[in-house]
């Protein structure tokens, strides 16, 4: 977990789209909206959000192999829901 963080955190990968991940890490799968990748000597697996355009990658979840497999993970992560329409708008009403 500490490789594959020490490379998302590098500030020379600059991935633009699922392509781009999927080039950089051969095994991360794609779910819905969640970058699903194998850690540990593939004992673990960890469930993120990546946000393309603004260069973030948000932890959802960590989890075992076994866990994983139970499928529970797809809706705690919200991996199948779709975001805001909009920005969110202050109560000054700036976004």
């Amino acid at each position: 977990m500490r490789a594959w963080h020490t490379h998302v955190s590098d500030k020379s990968v600059a991935w633009r789209n699922w392509s781009d991940t999927k080039t950089t890490f051969g095994t991360a799968d794609l779910v819905g909206n969640c970058a699903v990748f194998n850690v540990g000597g593939n004992k673990y697996r960890l469930v993120c959000r990546i946000l393309y355009p603004s260069q973030k990658v948000f932890i959802l979840k960590v989890m075992t192999h076994k866990e994983y497999d139970q499928d529970k993970w797809k809706a705690e992560c919200g991996c199948f829901a779709s975001g805001p329409k909009q920005p969110m708008k202050t109560r000054k009403g700036r976004e």
